[in-house]
């Protein structure tokens, strides 16, 4: 009896910058849901963190790979403001994020 040689189908991959929203968003929820339960603010950050680092397989290469590792770190920093842009630097931020 013949095999047949089917390939089983590829697996199904978001369209970039999908996967980093994906995994940014997720992280936060990830804090979100750690500070509600009670905990420590660190621990929600290293949780959350450790979200976007674990999420970063997601990424095809490693431009984005560290790219969405690093996302919500970021993203915290600029929220709380402890790292502070002039508004237009966002317009660079997000012209990366479409390369």
């Amino acid at each position: 009896m013949r095999r047949s040689r089917h390939t089983p189908p590829a697996e199904p991959r978001l369209r970039w910058p999908w996967p980093a929203l994906v995994v940014w968003a997720l992280a936060w929820g990830v804090l979100w849901a750690v500070r509600a339960v009670g905990a420590t603010p660190l621990s929600g950050l290293l949780a959350a963190t450790l979200v976007g680092v674990v999420g970063s397989a997601w990424g095809q290469t490693l431009a984005r790979r560290v790219f969405i590792a690093l996302g919500f770190p970021l993203s915290w920093g600029f929220a709380t403001g402890l790292i502070a842009v002039p508004a237009w630097s966002w317009l660079v931020l997000l012209g990366l994020l479409l390369l």
